[in-house]
């Protein structure tokens, strides 16, 4: 009797702790899976209105209407978000070590993210996954070249704003604007109308992301050379950080709401599957720049510096990059990673613990070759030639997107859509990208942290001469 109750009670408990790892799992991916019950919701609730309800454009405007309050809600917490985390990851770098080694970080940091970025822009471009082919000779809309003077005028403008206050909601811009210009014919003498191009330039609404990181990355540098004087601006600033993630958090309950009628919104309006099919296209390409990118550019940048395998660095922390891979999470495997790099591969520990907790905050080269390969998609989504100009802040606003939404449960997605209304790009379409958000997102991190490692591995060679004399000094 007693064998048979055992028996009995061993599948209980089996079910018991079959659905306690279920619902830690759901715990843990908790808001990607909202997000992808919310797409699948609103799929369906658009479909629905498809097939049974002919709506007009004002009762599809009711209709995205939730969604429409969702990216006005991030477009007005990410901005601040991201100056303050740009601003606080700057003077970190510049006050807890030497200047040299802080370059170096820096230097690095600002390298593999520009490398990332141009890995996306190339293949988003090249392979076009957003385009139709019977569109692409219509998408050149643009009176300007690809990287016209005026276009490059305007850019080093915004670099440089006039006011700060007004960087937030308001940027510089030159337009082409034709004009009719009287003049008589030099023959005839008779009255003629001619129509000549003229630039006109001005403030237009829209936030100036450009300015506003170009100064974020100098006030934080400058912030970390004042020292110990420096202790309450950064207190204030983490504070104000702190609050504004709290208040993102607050959005994301609000998210799967939102994407439902996103979703379902854009459902109304497409013909066909067509947009639905291209994201398959699109996560080829965005996992093709993740393996060019992890291995290859990483890979060679660390074998013509340090002269030394890079392979072997990834055999060490192989472990890790599963971590990754499982957690999705550059700062929950930080400590993981800490542990592997000084332990395993024996680097020093004053590298390891300034560089790491920086770098899973700076450098996100993974999430940022994701943002850029999905905004340039959905550009192409709705038939938009992007520019030079656009290149430029789409590439510098995903950077620093990148640098503020860690530690914030904002999917990707919805990260596009800031970026997409910042460049003053409309993000008609963007929801799809949460179909995708759950598979790629898990890569992403992948390549965060090993580029974190081959980061420190790379710091560490160059920095022997360095860490003596800190060593003697200290």
């Amino acid at each position: 009797m007693t064998e048979n109750q055992g028996a009995f009670s061993r599948p209980r408990r089996s079910w018991t702790d079959l659905c306690r790892k279920f619902w830690g799992v759901f715990l843990r991916n908790k808001w990607q899976i909202l997000a992808l019950l919310s797409v699948l919701a609103g799929v369906f609730l658009g479909m629905i209105l498809r097939i049974y309800a002919h709506l007009t454009d004002s009762e599809k405007g009711y209709i995205n209407y939730p969604g429409e309050l969702l990216s006005r809600m991030l477009r007005m917490v990410t901005t601040p978000l991201i100056v303050t985390s740009v601003i606080i990851g700057m003077s970190e770098v510049s006050s807890k070590s030497s200047r040299r080694i802080a370059a170096r970080v820096l230097v690095y940091i600002f390298s593999t993210t520009v490398l990332a970025v141009t890995t996306g822009i190339l293949l988003s471009v090249h392979i076009k996954p957003g385009f139709s082919s019977d569109v692409t000779s219509m998408i050149d809309v643009e009176k300007e070249d690809f990287f016209s003077m005026v276009a490059l005028m305007d850019l080093v403008r915004n670099m440089i704003p006039a006011s700060l206050i007004i960087a937030f909601f308001a940027h510089y811009k030159t337009e082409t604007v034709e004009a009719e210009v009287e003049a008589y014919d030099p023959i005839s003498g008779l009255p003629m109308n001619l129509t000549e191009f003229e630039q006109l330039g001005r403030t237009v609404p829209g936030t100036n992301m450009v300015g506003l990181i170009v100064w974020s990355c100098i006030g934080g540098l400058l912030i970390g050379q004042i020292g110990e004087a420096n202790r309450t601006l950064v207190k204030l600033l983490k504070d104000l950080n702190m609050a504004l993630t709290v208040v993102a958090h607050w959005i994301t309950w609000y998210m799967p709401y939102g994407l439902i009628f996103m979703i379902a919104s854009h459902v109304t309006e497409v013909e066909g599957w067509g947009s639905f099919m291209k994201l398959g296209k699109l996560a080829g390409v965005i996992l093709l720049g993740l393996i060019i990118h992890g291995m290859v550019i990483l890979p060679f940048i660390y074998l013509v510096l340090v002269r030394r395998n890079p392979f072997v660095v990834m055999r060490e922390v192989s472990h890790v990059l599963f971590t990754a891979m499982r957690m999705s999470s550059s700062a929950d495997t930080l400590p993981e990673t800490m542990q592997c790099c000084e332990e395993r591969l024996k680097f020093d520990p004053r590298i390891t613990r300034f560089m790491l907790p920086i770098a899973s905050n700076l450098n996100m080269n993974g999430s940022v070759l994701y943002e850029v390969a999905s905004v340039v998609f959905i550009a192409q989504l709705n038939d938009i030639h992007l520019n030079g100009t656009h290149i430029v802040n789409i590439s510098l606003t995903a950077a620093a997107s990148c640098m503020g939404a860690e530690g914030v449960p904002a999917i990707g997605a919805l990260t596009s859509v800031f970026i997409l209304s910042a460049v003053g790009l409309p993000a008609k379409g963007a929801s799809l990208l949460v179909l995708l958000e759950w598979i790629l997102d898990h890569f992403n991190t992948v390549i965060n942290v090993w580029g974190n490692c081959i980061g420190v591995a790379l710091i560490h060679h160059l920095s022997q001469n360095e860490l003596p004399v800190q060593n003697q000094s200290g």
